[in-house]
């Protein structure tokens, strides 16, 4: 589908407005579009360039990420005091545990 190839090109570019990648990274989620936005879902958990676009990649990732993820998700909890982020967290978690099994 053009719209989402588009989406996940607008998510993967950082020059983007964040209000338009945070949109695109939730349709491609919510498409089924991870592998194109994987790497850039990670990066953005990981150093998170505003806490809105990392509350919406925490949220993506629990949506399109896998049980390894949540090693990922543990060490971020443990760095932040942000109480939105560390709702999003858990939420993620969760998710991503019941997915495993």
């Amino acid at each position: 589908d053009e719209a989402v190839r588009i989406a996940a090109e607008m998510a993967n570019d950082s020059s983007i407005p964040d209000f338009n990648r945070l949109t695109a990274l939730r349709i491609c989620a919510s498409h089924g579009e991870s592998e194109s936005i994987r790497d850039t879902v990670t990066e953005i958990v990981q150093i998170g360039e505003s806490t809105p676009l990392r509350i919406v990649a925490v949220k993506t990732l629990g949506d399109i990420g896998t049980s390894e993820d949540v090693v990922l998700l543990e060490e971020l909890k443990a760095s932040t005091e942000d109480k939105n982020l560390l709702n999003v967290i858990d939420k993620a978690i969760e998710t991503l545990s019941q997915n495993d099994g």
